[in-house]
């Protein structure tokens, strides 16, 4: 899906260019995850929009990235495909949260 870049958007997430890439990066604790840690930093608890799942999923998530591609307006999510929740899930989480933040459809 394909959504038009607004300031909001890219006040929300942080962005990165370098040479012909330019994209705003999104943290997943915005839209739907939620980690506890212990004192030693170690994940006690990984909730994904409420459902509880393994302290091991929880880290398995903090290496997906979800990006939006400034100029065409693309979200990509890349690293889901190793985790319960999933790439078509966290694309449609992230897209819902754009849509409350402002964003509409290009």
């Amino acid at each position: 899906m394909k959504i038009k870049v607004t300031d909001n958007i890219l006040k929300k997430g942080n962005r990165w260019t370098k040479g012909k890439f330019d994209r705003v990066y999104f943290d997943l604790k915005d839209f739907g995850l939620k980690l506890e840690y212990y004192k030693t930093g170690n994940i006690s608890g990984c909730f994904w929009k409420g459902d509880q799942y393994s302290n091991a999923e929880g880290r398995r998530l903090q290496g997906v990235k979800a990006y939006m591609d400034v100029p065409t307006g693309e979200i990509h999510v890349n690293n889901a495909d190793r985790t319960d929740v999933g790439t078509e899930e966290i694309e449609k989480s992230l897209i819902e949260w754009l849509k409350q933040n402002g964003a509409v459809k290009a």
